[in-house]
């Protein structure tokens, strides 16, 4: 019987394994939407840390503040990085702290409030300027006085071509106190504009009370419009009524603090923490209005990714060679001006690596391939030339055979089982069979751009927040949500600083 001579490769020992590749989907859940991407990784592309290259280094020192670098208006990706903080950040909040509302006077603890800060009167100074003396030690104050901990802003121009402020706290602060703290910082030598707005309001009325009509009007489109969006019948009767009411109100409180105390803030109502992050994103990552630019008929203004073309639709009797784009660069022009300086900042917490609110995702199937290094042994029989000596004293040499044990490395791919989240697919194939349909799954994903189309990327998105749905559809899901959440939270708020602490994050750069 003829015996097999194959080495039992099962008794190798292994002595190193490397990732050859790693093929993901992972799913993000965001407030109101669930976004999947596929990750295929290879050997190398990833060594553990990351290096900024020359070309990025010389970007970021160089002076952006001209015409051809920075242009003065937040950047697609930007918008994206402040919304994934707002949006994660306020989660956090909404499932780890007590909210009620409306809020009591005395509110102690993390509570959201959102601010807007205005000028009271046309601006005279530079962005910057306002920023690093104006809106920097108001901060501050907010911080050492008021227990604001963490903290987003972002500045935008208007259209009268005043510069303000959008600012969330995670502290109560009364409407008063904020009022009057804004108008001392803004009130200052040289700025003094509480003084020019007294100054310029006693001026107008310097005969007495009277309706202007410039407020008038846009007051009265201003409550038609805000009726309408909340489904209420207002006539424009009833409306002129209330702006005259208003406009009076207004005039007799000016008159009783002699005009020194302006409405230059604004806190909004938050009547429902469901509805927070959305409204806030909003505010926060809203895009700069577009002047429209001349177009034929067969012309279209289309944007990708935050850059924008003009698409141009070829007649039956216009030719085209082959390669030919209908897409051309257009550079906008918005109708507010640029921003002079930086445009956002938060507390050093929300942007620090260790701290910065990250979503909540996890990995639905995975595929690797792991290449194994293995230590064989074996043996061989080899010949060899042994000396002896003969009776005559002469020395000879006879071949002896024997056996001798070798060991060597070789290497083989293997393939582990595929691993997947149970939960999380059960869950997404439940939202897209009773809660999302095929087509606004399609509308949202190619909104997201052609490069996330590459990805095959998808985006689910949802009327409910994703709490609400994730506690019907998935509960074993929903503990590991909250559980993330609930570490973003104790990252965020788990030790006390000191003042001086809070006091330096807020180190400003014009």
């Amino acid at each position: 019987m003829k015996t097999s001579n194959k080495r039992d490769k099962s008794l190798d020992k292994i002595v190193g394994k490397v990732l050859k590749w790693d093929f993901s989907r992972i799913a993000k859940f965001k407030p109101h939407s669930v976004v999947t991407t596929q990750r295929y990784m290879k050997t190398g592309d990833f060594t553990g840390s990351y290096e900024v290259s020359a070309t990025s280094k010389a970007n970021l020192l160089q002076n952006k503040d001209d015409a051809t670098g920075y242009n003065g208006y937040m950047s697609e990706a930007t918008r994206r990085h402040v919304k994934g903080i707002l949006e994660n950040w306020l989660t956090s909040i909404e499932l780890n702290a007590l909210l009620s509302y409306p809020v009591a006077v005395n509110a102690q603890g993390v509570y959201p409030t959102f601010v807007t800060l205005t000028l009271p009167c046309k601006q005279m100074h530079d962005d910057r300027d306002l920023k690093e003396n104006c809106f920097h030690p108001f901060m501050n104050e907010m911080i050492r006085k008021y227990g604001v901990k963490n903290f987003l802003w972002v500045s935008e121009t208007q259209k009268n071509g005043n510069i303000h402020f959008h600012a969330i706290f995670d502290r109560k602060v009364d409407a008063y106190v904020l009022r009057h703290c804004w108008n001392r910082h803004i009130d200052k030598f040289p700025y003094c504009y509480v003084q020019d707005y007294a100054s310029t309001q006693r001026f107008i009325y310097r005969k007495g009370f009277f309706v202007r009509k410039d407020m008038y009007e846009m007051g009265v489109a201003a409550a038609l419009k805000r009726a309408k969006a909340e489904g209420r019948k207002m006539t424009k009767a009833e409306a002129g009524r209330n702006e005259e009411k208003r406009q009076r109100n207004a005039y007799e409180l000016g008159e009783a603090s002699k005009w020194k105390n302006p409405n230059s803030t604004d806190i909004h109502a938050l009547k429902s923490i469901k509805k927070l992050t959305a409204y806030v994103s909003k505010y926060f990552t809203k895009k700069p209005e577009i002047k429209a630019p001349v177009l034929a008929e067969n012309q279209r203004l289309v944007e990708n990714n935050g850059k924008y073309f003009i698409e141009t639709t070829p007649g039956p009797d216009d030719e085209q060679m082959w390669g030919d784009s209908n897409l051309k660069a257009y550079t906008p022009t918005f109708t507010v001006r640029r921003m002079r300086g930086r445009i956002w900042g938060s507390s050093a917490a929300l942007k620090a690596p260790e701290t910065k609110p990250v979503p909540f995702s996890c990995v639905l199937d995975r595929k690797v391939c792991e290449m194994v290094t293995y230590e064989a042994q074996f043996t061989r029989k080899i010949k060899t030339s042994v000396p002896w000596t003969d009776i005559t004293g002469q020395t000879r040499y006879k071949v002896v055979k024997h056996e001798v044990t070798e060991t060597t490395t070789y290497e083989a791919p293997e393939y582990p089982e595929n691993t997947q989240h149970r939960a999380a697919l059960r869950y997404l194939i439940n939202l897209k069979e009773t809660v999302v349909s095929q087509d606004e799954i399609k509308k949202a994903t190619e909104r997201a751009g052609p490069l996330f189309l590459e990805m095959k990327g998808e985006v689910i998105p949802l009327r409910d927040t994703q709490r609400e749905l994730m506690q019907e559809y998935a509960p074993d899901l929903y503990q590991e949500y909250n559980t993330h959440y609930k570490n973003v939270f104790a990252r965020l708020y788990s030790g006390q600083h000191t003042s001086e602490t809070e006091n330096a994050q807020f180190a400003y750069a014009a």
